[in-house]
């Protein structure tokens, strides 16, 4: 029972670090795009066309990132 509670909020924290990493992508990159000249239109386009990619990426690193902090012992 315990064990199954474990992988539940491991998959909780995995799906919170996919949800940062969208977000970062959202409000920081969106930001440089924008000072580097890009249109409202362009930025949003450019970030939703990144979301795939963010949950690509975000899956395994919230899966990492949970290693790690069993590994530190880092209580969460």
């Amino acid at each position: 029972m315990t064990d199954n509670l474990e992988k539940k909020l491991d998959w909780r924290k995995t799906a919170a670090d996919t949800f940062s990493m969208i977000s970062f992508s959202f409000i920081v990159e969106a930001q440089r795009e924008l000072m580097m000249g890009m249109t409202l239109e362009q930025t949003l386009y450019s970030r939703l066309l990144g979301v795939p990619i963010d949950f690509f990426i975000g899956g395994p690193y919230g899966i990492y990132a949970n290693f790690i902090r069993k590994r530190m012992e880092v209580k969460s």
